[in-house]
């Protein structure tokens, strides 16, 4: 890895959604925002302030995934819980053990998106 690599990238899909390529270390997170909202989420972590809850669900057939994207170790779906509001998925990260192409961030933006609303 060089000197001069950048530790983050910044791309937009569909005009305004963001997905984040990071490098930290020898792996890279790439962060992807979506929307969707929902009346039941399935989650493994959950912190709350006040009546604000951060959910996170760690995806479980990262097996079939990683068989389509080489190199996924972690998925993780990010969702908000405010009060008796649905919940709100805003996020899903791909950690991954070496730096996704061009081709593989756009394949990674759609099945985030999929997983977004299937969650």
């Amino acid at each position: 890895m060089s000197s001069t690599e950048a530790l983050y990238e910044e791309i937009y899909f569909d005009e305004f959604y963001r997905v984040l390529v990071i490098r930290e270390g020898d792996t890279y997170i790439v962060s992807v925002d979506v929307y969707s909202k929902r009346d039941n989420f399935e989650y493994s972590n959950r912190t709350c302030t006040d009546d604000v809850c951060l959910l996170i669900r760690e995806v479980g057939e990262v097996t079939s995934l990683h068989e389509i994207l080489h190199g996924v170790l972690k998925i993780l779906v990010v969702a908000v819980k405010v009060r008796d509001n649905p919940v709100e998925i805003v996020n899903v990260k791909w950690i991954l053990n070496r730096k996704p192409s061009g081709e593989e961030i756009k394949e990674i933006y759609k099945l985030s998106w999929q997983l977004a609303t299937s969650a």
